[in-house]
């Protein structure tokens, strides 16, 4: 009797392990599945094709959404992964090796988003995500478009506690030339403190060649910011992360025809020709150490010569310009560090 039993079961759970992903693929399954995400969402929701499997994992093809006012739609040519499914049984996100192929965001400022609380969902415990052939294009309400393409990003997200890694590149197309940004790093959460600056550790680097900063405005305007800005700009950083402080930072950043101005430098206005400083920090628990290298030709032709700023008055009176306004950069550490780059400049 235990034996026929104990086969009962065994063939029971060799039928549902067949069964299952040819239920959850079949169509009927997908129909119910947009149903669901729809009621959740405030858009709509679709995808060609769904299919499941134990081994192969999940692949959703020819993924799209719109929301309701039209301000933001995303398309996904296909998405592949394999979900760890015991954790998801737990009511944990998480996700072995993950494939975004070719997704393509678009959101419209002009298109005012009505409020709508947030859809709740279960934070992502653990994933290998790589994204490729990404497209992202922002219009502000001005019917100013920029649109980042080729990103290309690669994520291991751990829990906290141990290293995630993150690497992500993207170009910035303009009408003579490509502008290239990769950033990447390490970061290592505290476990009691989760995903959160402080108690975070690790590494950080950024690279900008050659980037038109003016096509950027529709993003600074996605942001929030209220900045305008002009010229051209390529730099390099690392930096070490510790406690959530930046620590043994270094900087190198050229510029020129520079203009940047706005109601967030309230009244400033920086512009020159030309800019070309690297910059140096390290930081304590209660100090900061910062060195700025600026050359003597750089002050003299950059700075002294075109930056409209009430916050540096000894360029302003060696140029016999008169001050404007402002109070963004007062008693700012970069303003008291290239002064001081200067007056070392005069001593030579």
């Amino acid at each position: 009797m235990v034996t026929w039993v104990s086969a009962a079961i065994a063939v029971l759970m060799v039928l549902v392990l067949f069964l299952v992903p040819a239920v959850v693929s079949s169509a009927a399954c997908r129909k119910m599945i947009l149903a669901k995400i729809n009621a959740a969402v405030d858009g709509e929701t679709d995808f060609a094709g769904f299919s499941m499997g134990w081994w192969k994992g999940v692949k959703v093809t020819d993924f799209s959404f719109s929301d309701s006012a039209g301000q933001a739609s995303v398309e996904i040519k296909q998405i592949v992964t394999k979900p760890h499914y015991g954790s998801l049984l737990l009511g944990n996100l998480s996700f072995g090796p993950t494939e975004i192929f070719e997704p393509k965001v678009a959101i419209d400022l002009a298109k005012d988003a009505p409020d709508r609380p947030p859809v709740s969902v279960p934070p992502v415990q653990r994933i290998d995500l790589v994204v490729t052939g990404g497209r992202l294009k922002v219009t502000d309400r001005q019917a100013k478009s920029v649109e980042l393409s080729q990103i290309n990003s690669r994520l291991n997200l751990r829990p906290p506690g141990t290293q995630t890694d993150f690497e992500v590149r993207a170009a910035v197309p303009a009408p003579d030339k490509q502008a290239k940004i990769q950033a990447g790093g390490r970061l290592v959460p505290e476990t009691d403190k989760g995903w959160s600056l402080k108690g975070t550790s690790g590494t950080l680097t950024v690279d900008i060649n050659d980037l038109d900063i003016e096509s950027l405005g529709p993003i600074f305007a996605l942001a929030g910011l209220d900045v305008q800005t002009k010229g051209f700009v390529e730099g390099h950083l690392i930096s070490g992360i510790e406690d959530g402080r930046f620590e043994n930072l270094n900087a190198n950043v050229k510029a020129k025809n520079l203009d940047i101005t706005g109601a967030e430098l309230k009244g400033d206005r920086l512009r020159t020709s030309g800019l070309d400083f690297s910059v140096k920090l390290s930081q304590g628990k209660e100090t900061i150490n910062i060195d700025v290298n600026v050359g003597r030709e750089q002050i003299l032709k950059s700075l002294v010569g075109s930056v409209c700023s009430s916050q540096m008055p000894p360029y302003n009176r060696l140029a016999g310009q008169r001050p404007c306004g402002g109070s963004i950069l007062q008693d700012s550490w970069w303003s008291k560090s290239v002064q001081e780059a200067y007056s070392k400049g005069q001593q030579k």
